[in-house]
């Protein structure tokens, strides 16, 4: 699998947004990008992509802060039952706990496979649906 390829066909798709290339090599490919959606969310969303010359995809959204507790773990449970390709846990980094989803695609076929999960976990995040599911946890986030 050609990964620069998959950069560059990523990056025309989404020629509306800047994505910052961190590593590229013939086994891994990693971009980022913050996110704004302010119409959705109160503050930016940072978003890392990892493929493997493999296929394998994945797609990582992480939003602020969210405390580990019962309540918050029974609202990540619940979203998850909900959406199939978008799975929401508590990541930490350092002292800190984050919201995040994450999405992968084990079983890409192809440049142009891996660009379109890719994609669509993008495109999922700002679905109606998804949307929905994720204010209970969003409105419980802080910086």
């Amino acid at each position: 699998m050609n990964l620069e390829k998959v950069f560059k066909l990523f990056q025309k798709e989404w020629s509306h947004l800047e994505f910052e290339l961190k590593i590229l090599t013939k086994e891994k490919l990693t971009f980022t990008n913050e996110l704004v959606a302010e119409d959705y969310f109160d503050d930016g969303i940072y978003s890392e992509f990892i493929v493997y010359s493999s296929g394998t995809a994945h797609a990582m959204f992480t939003f602020d802060h969210l405390e580990e507790n019962e309540e918050n773990l029974k609202l990540i449970n619940d979203f998850n039952r909900s959406t199939p390709f978008l799975k929401a846990y508590i990541s930490q980094k350092g002292e800190n706990k984050y919201l995040e989803l994450h999405g992968v695609n084990l079983n890409s076929k192809g440049e142009k496979d891996v660009v379109d999960s890719l994609s669509y976990f993008l495109r999922e995040l700002l679905n109606d649906d998804v949307l929905e599911l994720l204010q209970p946890l969003t409105a419980r986030t802080y910086k």
